[in-house]
């Protein structure tokens, strides 16, 4: 059985938080605890939250992955304004609308005449690789120079979490159901999602718009991503070699971090 509900992270301020450690590998062990977490995002994130995610899980960089609009729109969360974590802002929207124009958004979900069945995420999930290869790159190369624990967020942390999440789990060797079943324990706090995100300006309107269910994880979205990336490339190691032009010893790395077995010259990071 997929290993699933034992790592939610409980802080103020989120709710779909969760430690990426402890998943188990193909190999037979398991992805280190203190090295990824994904989560919503952390506007609200209070300072005993921070504290402890400092201390506890050894955070030391910050991967947001939302548009330079949503950023403008939402403000500095708390940690940007008091600068002691090194933060990666990496935006998966083709051709980013600039600060300030807010009669975009580039969210898909600001599109309600679309229906979001399995099928239009999947396709959107790929956009991301396809659209924003230097943001998932960069995603991915936070991760490997972190000196503690990464922390990747968007809006929901669902969907463009859910890709970067997935390329880094897919690399460590995680088993498929296992990234499927990880990517789905979103569902346990959408409720709790929607209610963060509903009165913000950047996501409320456009959610009020859609029909329920809209938001659900559905594992064919995810498991088309992780398809394709197989087919096209051999995983997502191939994808970075051959699409994000990553070196092999940049790659055996990040795997190496990832699944614990520690990485060349990382006393020097």
């Amino acid at each position: 059985m997929p290993t699933v509900s034992t790592r939610w992270i409980e802080v103020d301020g989120v709710v779909n938080m969760r430690e990426l450690g402890g998943l188990p590998l193909s190999n037979g062990g398991r992805v280190p605890r203190g090295v990824l977490i994904r989560s919503d995002n952390l506007q609200d994130l209070g300072a005993s939250a921070r504290a402890r995610l400092r201390v506890e899980y050894a955070v030391s960089d910050v991967v947001d992955l939302r548009s330079s609009l949503e950023r403008k729109m939402e403000g500095p969360a708390p940690w940007e304004r008091e600068g002691v974590i090194r933060h990666h802002y990496l935006s998966l929207v083709a051709g980013d609308v600039p600060v300030g124009d807010e009669a975009v958004l580039g969210l898909s979900w600001r599109r309600p005449e679309t229906r979001r069945d399995a099928d239009f995420w999947g396709a959107h999930y790929l956009g991301y690789l396809d659209d924003r290869p230097d943001s998932v790159s960069a995603a991915l190369r936070a991760i490997l120079t972190a000196r503690g624990a990464t922390v990747v967020h968007c809006a929901a942390g669902k969907d463009r979490t859910g890709v970067v999440i997935a390329m880094a789990l897919d690399l460590a060797g995680v088993p498929r159901e296992e990234i499927v079943a990880d990517y789905l324990l979103t569902a346990e706090r959408l409720d709790a999602i929607l209610q963060r995100l509903e009165p913000r300006p950047a996501y409320g309107p456009a959610l009020a718009e859609q029909p329920p269910g809209s938001q659900v994880p559905r594992a064919a979205a995810i498991e088309s991503i992780l398809q394709a990336v197989d087919d096209q490339w051999g995983g997502a190691s191939g994808w970075l070699r051959e699409v994000a032009g990553w070196p092999t010893q940049d790659i055996s790395d990040l795997r190496n971090r990832l699944s614990g077995r520690g990485i060349s010259g990382q006393d020097d990071r």
